[in-house]
């Protein structure tokens, strides 16, 4: 079960950060500069702060205080859970969880797997013009065919849609955009009323990897924005299903 929640501006609490923030990432939080990246960082980190909080009343039914639940960089930027020590001892295990955070104009997206046989990614983008260069430069033939096969005013939904996802499955890889974006392919299924598949595949030798990985994904245009989500099977592949929280 992959979990996810949307928040917006309107949803950060009012006040200081300092209520609800650890220590330590008060002190990640000092160091943004920038006031977009300042406020970027805040929503994604509630965000996520709150499905989690969510998550662990759903499993142990226990109400975690968000200030307890603190998130920190892992050794490649992805977002790394852990506990404030004064509830550690309730039986309380962040183990399995993984985490995934975006963020784009005045929204966070997070996703949360309980399974750590899944390692996931998503992204959220705002639906906008890009030029043709783009779509040439960072996608692969058959991305380029597949913009090409929907009329104009489809466009710039499935170009930002394969973004997202080539964007969420690097995520999921532990790759970020270290590697060519046409290491991965994104087939999108037609656009549903809700979350819609997208079908991956590799190049592995642009990817780096001896195998293609076991990727799954689902995207949904909503409210001028394209939500993606990709999960990696570490083990055998098992059912997928995404739940609102």
């Amino acid at each position: 079960m992959i979990n996810w929640l949307i928040q917006t501006e309107a949803n950060l609490p009012p006040g200081n950060p300092a209520d609800w923030l650890s220590h330590t990432e008060q002190e990640q939080y000092a160091t943004l500069t920038a006031d977009k990246r300042r406020h970027d960082w805040l929503l994604g980190r509630w965000t996520a702060k709150r499905l989690v909080q969510a998550f662990l009343m759903q499993k142990s039914d226990q109400v975690v205080p968000v200030s307890a639940i603190i998130i920190i960089r892992d050794w490649d930027g992805a977002p790394l859970l852990t506990l404030d020590p004064a509830y550690r001892h309730r039986a309380l295990s962040l183990d399995d969880i993984r985490l995934s955070i975006s963020h784009s104009g005045d929204r966070a997206l997070c996703v949360l797997s309980g399974d750590a046989k899944y390692v996931i990614g998503c992204d959220i983008e705002r639906i906008e013009p890009r030029a043709w260069g783009f779509v040439e430069d960072y996608c692969t033939n058959a991305e380029v065919a597949l913009v090409r096969s929907h009329p104009e005013s489809q466009r710039e939904t499935i170009i930002t849609a394969i973004w997202s996802a080539k964007e969420a499955a690097l995520k999921a890889l532990r790759l970020g955009l270290s590697v060519d974006t046409r290491s991965i392919s994104c087939s999108l299924a037609a656009q549903g009323a809700s979350w819609s598949p997208v079908i991956f595949s590799s190049d592995q030798e642009l990817l780096g990897w001896p195998s293609s990985p076991m990727l799954a994904g689902w995207w949904w245009p909503q409210d001028g924005y394209v939500l993606t989500v990709a999960s990696l099977a570490l083990a055998a592949q098992g059912e997928h299903a995404l739940a609102y929280r």
